[in-house]
């Protein structure tokens, strides 16, 4: 009898028997947590794109407000610019705004082939 084998022997004394392959039950067992666990990452990639699409949009909301907040001072004659300062402010703002927008919107919403 090879060492192996005195082994297997010892094992099926302990532990009752020795089965180099999972039975069905043990197979069926982890598919269904591997579907679960799969489950559980979805549940949590959607809890998470819920929240950073929240906070998303107030930080996009607040820079938009001081841009206009800045805009309406200098309409007021209480905050002094130049025109090319104005323009540059809204233009570059306007941009910051619209990539700033692709970019969470193809985070929060991502293709369906990622699947």
């Amino acid at each position: 009898m090879t060492p192996l084998q005195q082994l297997e022997e010892k094992a099926k004394l302990a532990f009752g028997r020795v089965e180099t392959k999972p039975d069905q039950y043990t197979l069926s067992n982890l598919d269904d947590l591997a579907k679960a666990t799969q489950i559980q990452g979805k549940q949590q990639d959607i809890s998470e794109r819920k929240k950073f699409a929240k906070w998303i949009f107030f930080m996009v909301v607040g820079w938009l407000i001081s841009i206009v907040a800045i805009i309406v001072f200098v309409g007021l004659k209480l905050l002094v610019l130049s025109d090319s300062i104005i323009l540059g402010l809204i233009g570059s703002t306007t941009i910051n705004v619209t990539a700033f927008f692709l970019a969470v919107t193809k985070y929060l919403f991502p293709s369906k082939s990622e699947d």
